[in-house]
């Protein structure tokens, strides 16, 4: 991946395409386990996500994931 800082944004690109992985949560963040189900939806092989937020909007995002072709557990 190539992960930039400009404008005060930061850009990440993955040309050969995002591959599944570990991510352990430093701080429970809503936001931010939302964008990573979605981009490990997307990944190819197994992500396994940890200290993740459990608000009920991240069931609903598992669920509307997992009936677009998605296999969330957990």
């Amino acid at each position: 991946a190539v992960v930039e800082l400009a404008d005060g944004y930061i850009q990440a690109r993955a040309p050969g395409g995002l591959k599944g992985g570990r991510v352990v949560f430093p701080n429970v963040s809503v936001g931010a386990t939302e964008n990573a189900m979605i981009a490990a939806s997307l990944a190819k092989g197994t992500s396994e996500l940890v200290n993740v937020a459990r608000e009920p909007e991240i069931s609903d995002l598992a669920e509307c994931l997992n009936a677009m072709g998605a296999r969330i557990t957990g």
